[in-house]
């Protein structure tokens, strides 16, 4: 947002971010008056994450009121371009770290439901007479139904 004002002569800048659950102003840069008039020249570009629109990118006011050229135009949609890209970076990276998150939960739960088999098994199995099937059958029975703590 900084670098399309700059790179325009823009008085501000606005990133709005649209969508569902996203419709608010994401940032604003004011390099002159806090209110840019209504006939000042304006530009206004989208954002798109993919296929989605995200938002637009929102440019105001040039010293003496000239507008904004094709040029300006072209190097903003090129900034917006990389601002979807970074969102869609950031998204993929957060979707990745959840996924991490899941996996490590559920070797937790894994290992815990393993080693309550073993220990189950180890004790079923010291008993004389008693068969693979019911030392199975005992460690099954054994095994935490999560109302103990250990899987809830």
């Amino acid at each position: 947002m900084d670098h399309a004002a700059e790179l325009t002569g823009a008085a501000s800048a606005a990133l709005i971010a649209t969508g569902p659950g996203r419709d608010c102003l994401a940032g604003i840069r004011t390099t002159g008056p806090h209110h840019v008039p209504e006939t000042a020249p304006r530009l206004r570009v989208p954002i798109h994450v993919g296929d989605e629109a995200f938002g637009e990118l929102r440019l105001a006011g040039r010293p003496g009121g000239v507008p904004f050229t094709a040029e300006d135009e072209q190097l903003v949609r090129v900034l917006a371009t990389h601002a979807g890209i970074a969102v869609g970076t950031a998204r993929l990276y957060e979707t990745a770290r959840q996924r991490e998150r899941w996996i490590e939960g559920a070797a937790a739960v894994t290992i815990a439901l393993l080693t309550a088999l073993r220990h189950a098994l180890t004790d079923a199995a010291g008993r004389p007479g008693v068969t693979r099937v019911e030392v199975t059958a005992d460690a099954i029975a054994a095994l935490p139904d999560g109302r103990d703590g250990v899987c809830g």
